[in-house]
């Protein structure tokens, strides 16, 4: 990395204006923080319970769990506020205020895609297990439009998430949806014991047992 390089990766960060606080100290943002944990154990606990289960089935909720304890974090480090933070400067920095709008859209446009790309690379891995899966796969789908519609700092886009419907806002129902979703799905399975065998896509419920 050369010292023009440097210099610029110098005058970003001194620029930015983020800082490691909590973002939302509110009662629904640690609600919502207690709602990505709990979605995050059910989701393990999958994992944990489904040792006769094939393996790419068990890492799709091992990664789930995984995924939603960085999100619950997330959620008060507010991690994607830095990346628009670090976006802005460097439009700035580079004198590219008048093409800011087109720069939003190709970034909405390239992460919408690398998003329905990878839906469709897990629908092709998981079909044989999509009626285990199918609540889980909404949620994060919630979740992916939720993180979206966050990131692309549209001011129209702001008022929409912002907005309230009897007094709940559009982004709580967004979120919390598709936790809710996730954690609906992992603990039917927990509950009812079904999961598929490795040597048959079939579930394998309690009800077969005796």
């Amino acid at each position: 990395m050369g010292e023009k390089d440097m210099s610029l990766l110098e005058d970003v960060w001194s620029a930015i204006t983020w800082e490691p606080e909590i973002g939302d100290p509110t009662l629904v943002g640690w609600l919502t923080v207690l709602a990505y944990i709990f979605a995050c154990s059910a989701c393990v606990s999958v994992y944990c319970k489904s040792v006769s289960s094939p393996k790419r089935y068990r890492y799709f909720w091992l990664c789930s769990g995984i995924l939603l304890l960085f999100l619950s974090v997330n959620k008060q480090l507010d991690l994607q506020s830095l990346l628009t933070d670090i976006g802005r400067q460097i439009v700035v920095i580079n004198d590219w205020v008048d093409k800011k709008h087109l720069i939003q859209k190709s970034f909405i446009v390239v992460i919408a895609s690398l998003g329905a790309l990878g839906f469709l690379l897990i629908f092709m891995l998981y079909k044989s297990y999509f009626r285990f899966l199918s609540g889980a796969l909404l949620g994060f789908t919630f979740l992916l439009v939720f993180i979206l519609v966050r990131a692309s700092s549209f001011h129209g886009m702001d008022v929409l998430i912002s907005s309230s419907w009897y007094g709940i806002k559009v982004n709580w129902l967004l979120e919390l949806s598709g936790i809710m979703a996730i954690f609906l799905n992992a603990l039917y399975l927990l509950v009812y014991g079904i999961m598929p065998a490795k040597s048959s896509l079939f579930a394998v419920g309690r009800s077969s047992v005796g």
